[in-house]
């Protein structure tokens, strides 16, 4: 990927002088948000996005091809590979929309010239894209970054288009998020992590996830605050009452859901068995 213009934390860091886990548990207690990148060879990249301490998720690029990917084949593929870390730090809004942008789907590669570059651009502009356009020329990889038909970054040269240079480009667009589809994951999750949890701890997981949520994340997300009603939780089933706002709510579950598993003891396996679940996103982006 090529990064936006955000300002470095670290640069350079070989893998092998730390973790992943390491990284995460330092990012939480330092409510970092921003970027964590770690390059290999032959065009494979994990990217890690982090909001006030909060993983959100990992991508994989490999042979500029992007997936979600789960925690356990962040940490085989670190074991197996050696690489470099560079870290960058942003704000809450600007991840939200890298997050989005980078779970886009490859849909065009082309090999074209920079005034047929411009012309395509304009009319995603139009069309109130939000995409990713990288650009390979001779001298470095370059990126235009749309948001709602808005270039937020451009880290393009301008000579690409008033010299019309010979480039390759690749357009990330893939679908918009379909909240539907999201808040039904949420549910799916979250029936599972319900009966995982009270099969192994004996407890009332419903009592216990809303007494973490209004603890940790109400003030911060006060959708979800348990006391305010918007939603009702009862046996693992959530029933949202709002339902004009679906969208508003599925972020705030998804970190309540990651935040959750991460604070109790559960496997590897039974952690990953739920993460999967929510991280199906970015098939359908």
């Amino acid at each position: 990927m090529v990064v936006p213009p955000f300002p470095k934390k670290f640069e350079n860091i070989p893998t092998d002088m730390t973790t992943p886990a390491n990284l995460i548990q330092t990012f939480g207690g330092e409510l970092f948000t921003g970027l964590l990148r770690v390059s290999f060879n032959n065009n494979h990249e994990l990217i890690g996005l982090f909001e006030e301490g909060s993983l959100l998720g990992f991508i994989e690029e490999k042979e500029k091809i992007r997936q979600e990917i789960s925690i356990s084949r962040v940490e085989n593929i670190w074991k197996a590979k050696k690489g470099i870390i560079n870290a960058y730090q942003s704000y809450p809004d600007e991840i939200f929309i890298l997050q989005k942008l980078l779970s886009k789907g490859l849909t065009s590669k082309l090999e074209t010239f920079g005034l047929d570059l411009g012309s395509k651009t304009v009319a995603l502009k139009k069309r109130k894209e939000n995409c990713i356009i990288e650009i390979d020329t001779e001298e470095k990889a370059q990126a235009i970054y749309l948001w709602e038909g808005k270039i937020i970054w451009n880290l393009a040269e301008k000579e690409i288009f008033t010299e019309n240079q010979k480039i390759i480009a690749r357009i990330y667009k893939g679908k918009k998020l379909d909240s539907k589809k999201e808040l039904e994951k949420i549910k799916k999750a979250l029936k599972e992590l319900s009966a995982i949890y009270q099969e192994k701890y004996k407890k009332n997981f419903v009592e216990e996830f809303l007494f973490y949520i209004h603890q940790n994340l109400a003030e911060k997300y006060p959708i979800i605050d348990p006391f305010l009603g918007a939603y009702e939780l009862e046996k693992g089933e959530l029933k949202i009452k709002e339902t004009e706002k679906s969208s508003e709510f599925i972020k705030p579950f998804k970190i309540a859901i990651n935040d959750f598993i991460k604070k109790i003891n559960f496997t590897t396996e039974e952690k990953e068995k739920i993460s999967k679940i929510i991280i199906e996103e970015g098939k359908d982006d």
